[in-house]
């Protein structure tokens, strides 16, 4: 599957009541990937979820 164009695929499909295999809602994501994703990915993911505020004031800045 062509990640860049998932939301194309998505978007049909609710409209005819087909559901993605996976929610997008912010809280059940998060309790998904803790069940699914190591510690590594884990850390990598949600240390840049929501504002982004965090990932912000630390990541380091391309010149």
């Amino acid at each position: 599957m062509n990640v860049a164009n998932y939301q194309n695929e998505i978007h049909p499909h609710g409209l005819e009541g087909r559901v993605a295999p996976f929610t997008s809602e912010a809280t059940a994501l998060g309790v998904s990937a803790r069940d699914h994703l190591d510690a590594g990915a884990l850390g990598y993911v949600a240390g840049s979820a929501g504002s982004g505020a965090a990932h912000r004031a630390t990541a380091p800045r391309r010149s």
